[in-house]
């Protein structure tokens, strides 16, 4: 297969999560509405335009294309350059869920989580966070929850894939 990640907008969507679990406003977001970039790694990033939150969730659908390789998925908030943000990655090669800060450029491992992620398959990874804590769910289960450095300022919110990662993107929505 190549080596381009990519988003896409489907038809098909999941089993919704009830909302009476997450009170908070949510609307879904057009893929074409984000910014395709690379990282300094070579990381794809899809940015959403003038979307800066201090707190809030984010949800999206992925699947990997491939079962072979570095096949990881993630969701960035608090995006403020390529050399600044954090990011929730789903690796289904190690089965983890994994919180980084990215600070100056450097990669720093704020915490992680064992996650069944099975390659081909749809799943769905929902962010939620605030000035002093993120949580992550996968697939309906709490897979992270935990305090971060504070951060007082705005962020962008956007997706992630690891180069030469083939992830597929669906039903991508952000809190109002």
């Amino acid at each position: 297969g190549g080596d381009a990640a990519y988003a896409k907008d489907a038809a098909t969507l999941s089993a919704a999560t009830p909302r009476a679990a997450f009170p908070v406003p949510i609307e879904r977001v057009q893929m074409s509405r984000l910014r395709k970039m690379a990282s300094e790694e070579h990381d794809t990033l899809w940015l959403l335009e003038k979307a800066a939150r201090e707190n809030g969730e984010i949800v999206v659908r992925f699947k990997t294309l491939e079962a072979e390789g570095d096949q990881e998925a993630g969701v960035i908030f608090r995006y403020a350059d390529p050399k600044n943000y954090y990011v929730v990655v789903a690796n289904a090669k190690d089965e983890l869920c994994t919180l980084y800060r990215v600070k100056d450029g450097r990669w720093k491992k704020e915490g992680f989580q064992d996650a069944i992620i099975s390659p081909l398959t749809w799943h769905e990874l929902r962010v939620v966070f605030a000035p002093e804590n993120v949580t992550a769910i996968l697939d309906g289960q709490l897979t992270l929850g935990m305090k971060i450095a504070s951060v007082k300022s705005a962020g962008g919110v956007g997706l992630w894939a690891k180069v030469g990662a083939r992830i597929a993107f669906e039903n991508f929505r952000i809190s109002r």
